[in-house]
């Protein structure tokens, strides 16, 4: 559903495995105002999908998104 694509989970990650490394995580609804949030001058990798919910940092911001609602 439409639905569903908007909640999919993202996370953008700049810097992996490096010092800097930053992790950005949302849903692809939110996509737009995270890119935002990133430095584009950096490398970065993307990641869609369930795995993401796996993340701390998703878990914290997906508590917000429903308090929110």
């Amino acid at each position: 559903s439409d639905y569903r694509g908007k909640m999919t989970p993202i996370a953008i990650i700049q810097n992996g495995t490096v010092t800097g490394e930053s992790c950005v995580t949302g849903t692809l609804g939110q996509a737009a105002q995270m890119a935002l949030d990133i430095d584009l001058s950096k490398h970065g990798v993307i990641v869609v999908g369930d795995v993401v919910a796996e993340h701390p940092s998703f878990f914290e911001d997906e508590l917000q998104r429903v308090l929110n609602l």
